[in-house]
Parts: structure tokens; sequence; C-alpha cells
């Protein structure tokens, strides 16, 4: 016969046997955590028992193994109620984790800052609710779903950045959650809310959402997002291991900065070949514009194999810079890439580079250079201003430019690219044939007293001789129709100009800061027509028109024209600014029958008129105008011809 217990002696059992049940809540302890064992060799973080709601306390590291009884463990999964009640201040999730359990945080009133890494997968519901002083959060980049009530009453929380793999946020996770100020959200698919609740009235109203650079506009238009009144477009796609990524043409990604790009990048930097997102593989294929703009504490970049393009101004600024190897893949650095690195001493162009824009790397500290044979396009003022750079060299199989004397020229010697700023010597002579000065081509050459240019000179192209200080005189020669805008700007030395009767056209600003200029003779019987720029100066609140020559030359200096020229000056435009007209008779500065512009008559300059005839080249027509009527036909052939044979 089997006695029955007692009704309080049983009470009291199942009381023990809950206590002792209570009691073995994990598997094991070991530094300061408790693990219940898993599958395989893998524990998840658990808590000591139903009543500790002080298990664990401040700041906690949770380790990526743990080794008990000669087994080594992987720390993947944060239980159920792990760290519920606890007095947590701050959390650092391991790699090792995939999986925090439901309610793995709950009411951890103290919590104030967690962090997690790409490698979590799956959050449990309610896994940080209650946390009334959660102010920083880093959520893994790969999660697909923000769960039921995950975020319900962190009412600390400020911002929060919604992972890029986003598929859906269930209901009231983030309920009385109202202090949201910015919600930035690197989705690129149409994320699902569960229902209206998801984030609170007052939240949508007034807290700010951010979205992703080329899915701005997809943001205002498409629901459930377009429920925030204020919504915001980053500078940004995706950011990996800290660095920022901006979608090209939607197949590839090229690096770029912060909302913010002063300072986005410091130190040594590596950029990937290519980032794995859920869509598929992008290869970084370009450095895009500003995208290393001013990171003073910049002092490396490494290039991934995919670079194509360094785009314009990718690292101006860049004053801890020091130096650069530009890779094979790279085929294009646009205008001011690396403009104003003051510590970048070295660079290196490897073979594949095709084109460099303006200014690509002026003012920079280089002491030598070398442009590869796959170069195809260089602007004047690509290497200008390089105060340290006595010699730009050029390998000998670029079919497209050349190296005369540390100077650089396109290969037919038709235009001087650039004289380099560091180059010894006070004088330079031009090369003959030379018809172009390219921009900016002289900047800064601060050494040079004399430029003698060749009668071959058609054009000067814009700031071509800026800050040449120590050019005191300039002529240029008859057959030059086009001086620049800001062709000479500040040189400020510079007494007195000559320009030739064959000068048809001078741009805005081309002898601003020219503060010594007194006299300006002009051999054109008709007045060169002058640039003017309008733009409006806010500092002063006022419109303002730059003008060829300053308010202080029309003031002072003296511009002697030709005889006879004094009512066609006195009511042209620019030229009627100045107060100081003068004639002056001057000697014709084109040779009769000079053809080809070679200082002196020859058989040659009836070859040139004769192709001049037959095939619309290029000569002088003031000089092959033999039998002077104003135009230049088979008459002149003959006119020449006799003035060969008989020197008359």
């Amino acid at each position: 016969m089997t006695k029955l217990l007692n009704p309080k002696t049983l009470l009291l059992a199942i009381v023990c046997l809950a206590s002792a049940l209570c009691a073995n809540a994990y598997d094991f302890y070991k530094n300061g955590f408790y693990y219940n064992i898993k599958d395989g060799n893998t524990v998840e973080v658990t808590f000591q028992d139903v009543n500790g709601t002080d298990t664990y306390t401040g700041v906690i590291t949770i380790p990526q193994q743990v080794t008990y009884n000669g087994t080594t463990y992987l720390v993947n999964r944060i239980g159920y109620n792990a760290f519920s009640l606890s007095t947590l201040t701050e959390v650092i999730i391991p790699s090792s984790v995939t999986y925090i359990s439901g309610n793995a945080f709950r009411l951890c009133y103290s919590l104030e800052k967690v962090t997690m890494t790409d490698a979590v997968t799956t959050l449990g519901y309610q896994a940080f609710s209650g946390c009334r002083k959660l102010r920083e959060i880093k959520l893994s980049d790969n999660l697909e779903e923000i769960p039921l009530g995950c975020f319900s009453w962190c009412d600390s929380l400020k911002t929060i950045t919604l992972p890029h793999a986003l598929k859906t946020i269930c209901s009231e996770a983030f309920k009385k959650t109202n202090n949201l100020k910015t919600i930035t959200c690197m989705a690129w698919t149409n994320t699902t809310w569960e229902d209206e609740n998801v984030f609170e009235a007052d939240v949508k109203a007034n807290a700010t959402l951010m979205a992703p650079k080329t899915y701005y506009q997809w943001y205002k238009a498409i629901g459930p997002w377009n429920a925030f009144s204020n919504i915001k477009q980053l500078s940004y796609d995706i950011v990996k291991d800290g660095i920022y990524y901006v979608l090209n043409n939607m197949s590839a990604l090229d690096v770029t900065y912060k909302d913010n790009y002063y300072n986005t990048y410091s130190g040594n930097v590596t950029i990937p070949d290519y980032v794995i997102l859920p869509e598929g593989t992008y290869n970084v294929e370009g450095i895009g514009s500003l995208a290393f703009y001013g990171c003073r504490n910049l002092t490396r970049a490494n290039f991934s194999s995919n670079i194509k393009i360094i785009h314009d101004r990718a690292f101006l600024g860049c004053s801890s810079l020091t130096s650069m190897v530009i890779p094979s893949c790279v085929e294009a650095i646009e205008y001011n890439a690396f403009s104003g690195c003051s510590s970048l001493t070295t660079i290196t162009l490897n073979e594949g580079l095709k084109t460099i824009g303006l200014q690509a790397m002026a003012a920079i500290p280089i002491t030598s250079i070398t442009l590869p044979a796959s170069l195809e396009s260089i602007d004047g003022s690509s290497l200008s201003c390089n105060t340290s750079l006595p010699a730009i060299q050029v390998n000998p199989a670029n079919p497209y430019y050349t190296s005369r004397d540390g100077v650089l020229y396109t290969s037919n010697g038709k235009t001087l690219m650039t004289y380099p700023a560091g180059k010894s010597g006070t004088t330079y002579t031009v090369l003959d044939g030379t018809q172009v000065i390219a921009n900016n081509a002289f900047d800064r050459a601060r050494s040079l007293e004399n430029i003698m240019l060749p009668r071959s000179l058609k054009e000067v192209q814009t700031s071509a001789f800026r800050e040449c200080n120590a050019l005191q005189v300039m002529e240029f020669p008859y057959g030059m129709t086009r001086l620049g805008n800001g062709a000479m700007d500040n040189c400020n030395r510079m007494s007195y100009v000559i320009l030739p009767s064959s000068l048809t056209h001078i741009g805005y600003n081309a002898f601003n800061r020219c503060t010594s200029l007194n006299d300006i003779y002009v051999k054109a019987t008709t007045p060169p027509y002058c640039d003017t720029y309008e733009w409006y100066d806010y500092d002063w609140d006022e419109d303002v028109i730059d003008y060829a020559f300053t308010s202080a030359q029309f003031r002072n200096a003296s511009v002697h024209i030709p005889d006879g020229t004094m009512s066609a000056y006195s009511t042209a435009d620019t030229w009627k600014k100045f107060n100081y007209l003068i004639n002056t008779y001057y000697e014709p500065d084109f040779m009769i029958g000079d053809v080809d512009g070679d200082g002196q008559v020859s058989i040659g300059d009836v070859s040139a008129l004769i192709d001049y005839l037959l095939n619309g080249l290029e000569i002088n027509m003031d000089s092959a105008d033999m039998d002077q009527d104003s135009q230049v036909g088979i008459g002149d052939v003959s006119a020449l011809i006799d003035y060969i044979l008989n020197s008359n």
C-alpha cells in the first residue's frame, strides 16, 4: 500500500525541486560568464539563476571562445534572458556571436552602449526593450529583421543606423522610443513595416531620416519611409570596414566620404578590390570626388587592382601624405586630385595612365617625376607651381609628349605644356616652332627674369605666366593673336609689356596684380577685344566686373597706341577707361615675304604660300600679301618669287 505524502511535505518537495532546477540554469561558469553547452563545441552565454538580477555588471567584453574541462567551445549565441535585469553599462559582442536571443538585454536599465559585429544575423524579440539609458548601439549590417519590441522604451536613444540587409521591421520595434532624432537606413531595397506602429507618430513627424545617396528619391517617394516628414540624403550608399562608398552606374563602387568630408580617414588606408553585399560582389573602381579631401592625418593610401580613375580633388589638401604610387590599373587622374598635398615628395606614375587633369599634381613638393609612355593627355597646369621640381621627364616611347631640357612639350613641339617651377636659370628661350603656351605653363617660375618667345607663337593660354615675379619686361611676337585669362597675373615686377599688331583678343584679369606695370605698348591698329567677367562679391555686397587691366592701371599706366588710332581706342570698351592714351609711331613688326614666320625670306616661304593656296595651311597673312592688295592670291606668289630673285 502506497503511503500518501502530507500536502505540506509535497509542497516543500516541489519548492526544493524548483530551487534545485533554478540553481542549475547554466552548465558551467568561467571567468565571469555563465554558459550553456549547445550542439557540438559551441556555447551560449546565459544567466546564473532566475533570481540573479545582478549576474553581470559594469563594462563587459564577451569572449569568442572558452575552455572548460579540457574542451574549447566557440561562443556563438547570447541566450534567452542572458543579461536581463543586469546592471551592465557597456557590452562588446565578439565576431563569433551570430544569434542574440529574445529578452537578452531586456530591462538593463544601466546599459548605455552596445557594439556588435556584422556576424550577427538574428535578434530575438524585445532583445533591448526597456534599456532606458541606451544611447549608442552598433548593429550588424547583416540583420534582415528588427523584431517585435526590440528597442521599445529605449527613451535615451537619439540616433540609430539600420542595416543594409534589412527587410522587415516588426510591430512596436521602437515603441515609446520618442527621443529618436536621426534614423539612418542603409537598405537599398524596400523594407517592410509590419504595421504603422513601428515608430511613434511624433518620431515620424520630427526625426530626420537619412537615406543612401543613390536611393534618396526612392525613400522620399515610396512607403513606408515616406511617412517621415524629414528625409535627407547621405553622401554615401554603403560603409564597410570604415570605408564609405557610392554606387557607380549601379554596377561598381567608388570610394567616397562621410557626410562631412573633412577628416573622414586617417592613418594608413587600404582600399579593397571589391565589396561583398547581399546584392552581389561590387568591384571598387574609383576614388570618388573629394573622397579624401582635407584628411590631414592620412599618411598613406593603398589602391586596389580595380581602381580605374582618381576623381577630382580626391586627395586635395592631404597634408600628411608623403608618397603615392599610382598603380597601372589607373587610367585617369582628374583635376586637383593631389593639389595642395604639402608633404607629398614622391609620386610614381605607372604605365597604363592615360589622362592627367588640370592642376592634378600642382603645388606639391615633388623633386622628380617621369610621365609614362601610355600618357595621352595632360594639362599645362597639371604639374604647375611645383617649386621643388627641376625637370619633367617623359618615357621616350611616349608618342604625344617629350621633355626638352626638362621642359614638357608636345611631341611635335607646337605646344609648351609645362616649364617646371623649380628649374634653375634666369633666362629661358621657348623653342622655335612653338605655337601655344599652355595653361599655367610658367606658373610660379619665380627665378625667370627673361622669357624669349618665338615668332611662331600664336596663343598664350590662361595663367600661363602667373606669378613670374622676377620677370621685368614681356614682349609678345608678331603672329600671336590671343592672350588668355590671367595670363600675366601677379607678374608684379613687370614694368612694361609689348603687344603685337596681330593681337586680337585679351582675356579678363590678364594683367591682374601687375602692380609695377606703367607702360603698355599696343601695336594693333584695331583695338584688341578685351574680355570681362562679372560676379557678385558677397563680402562687400556688390556686383564686380573683372577687366583685362586693373583700376590702378586705368588711372596711372600709359598706353602707347599706333598713330591715327586715337578715335578707335578712346571709344573701344576697356581701352576707353585708360586716362593716358598716347599716339606712338611703330615700325612694322612683321617682315614682308616672311610667310613661314622664321625671320627671313627664302624659297621656303614660296612653298609655304603655295601650300596655303592649295591646302589652306596656316601662314602669316600680312607677310604673304606681297602686292599689298589686302588679299592673298597667285599674284603674291609671283611677287614673292620676283622679290627673292631680284631682291626688290
